[in-house]
């Protein structure tokens, strides 16, 4: 109960943090360029998932980091039992997407001269993608394991178009990840643009064999 509890105030926290950051964004007088707001938003979205794949490939491997013992747990618990993160709450799902330093450094960040309102704004999308991360992660399971007639319902048919358009992570992509018996491809959560670069760095020979030499976590 202490854990959940600790985990709350950090969303809290968080959150609060994000209320800053709008705020100021909205102060700042600069007037954005379509080019400008265009290449926030892709490259927030793109450093968002590039990070949600690093986060997802160290808590896959055989860490040894106490503060994020929890989230080593579920994500060695889920590759047994895939359907698993399905069982969580929303609220469960947000708290295990939140790490309250980026949020407080973007903020003191901004307080600095090297602050812009392009810079603000990709913060911000980084961070709301971020903090999106399990729901997106689960969303891919629940459509790669959902029957026929669920996948017809609306709500399923509109959460397709946005997988297959690219905006969300594939299922297909992600299920990648799960046949894989090292499980040693496809680590991005959020939307898969950085899957390239990072299984091309994780397939060095040097690094492959640094990262997956070990077995998993066993919990």
């Amino acid at each position: 109960m202490e854990c959940v509890s600790k985990s709350n105030n950090a969303l809290v926290l968080s959150h609060c943090c994000n209320i800053v950051l709008i705020y100021q964004y909205m102060r700042r007088k600069e007037s954005l360029t379509l080019f400008q707001k265009v290449t926030s938003v892709l490259g927030a979205l793109y450093v968002a998932d590039l990070v949600s794949g690093l986060a997802h490939l160290t808590f896959d491997r055989d860490t040894d980091y106490p503060f994020f013992k929890k989230n080593i747990s579920d994500f060695q618990n889920h590759h047994l039992n895939p359907t698993l993160i399905k069982e969580r709450s929303v609220l469960e799902l947000f708290r295990q997407s939140t790490f309250t330093p980026f949020n407080a450094g973007f903020v003191l960040y901004n307080l600095t001269k090297y602050t812009s309102k392009p810079r603000i704004l990709s913060q911000l999308i980084f961070l709301y993608a971020c903090h999106l991360t399990q729901m997106i992660h689960m969303s891919a399971h629940k459509m790669n394991h959902a029957t026929r007639s669920e996948k017809r319902k609306l709500h399923m048919r509109l959460l397709n178009m946005l997988q297959q358009s690219g905006i969300l992570l594939k299922p297909e992509d992600h299920k990648i990840h799960h046949s894989s018996p090292k499980f040693d491809v496809n680590f991005c959560l959020i939307n898969g643009w950085a899957n390239p670069l990072l299984n091309k760095i994780v397939h060095i020979p040097r690094v492959y064999k640094w990262l997956f030499s070990s077995p998993l976590v066993k919990f």
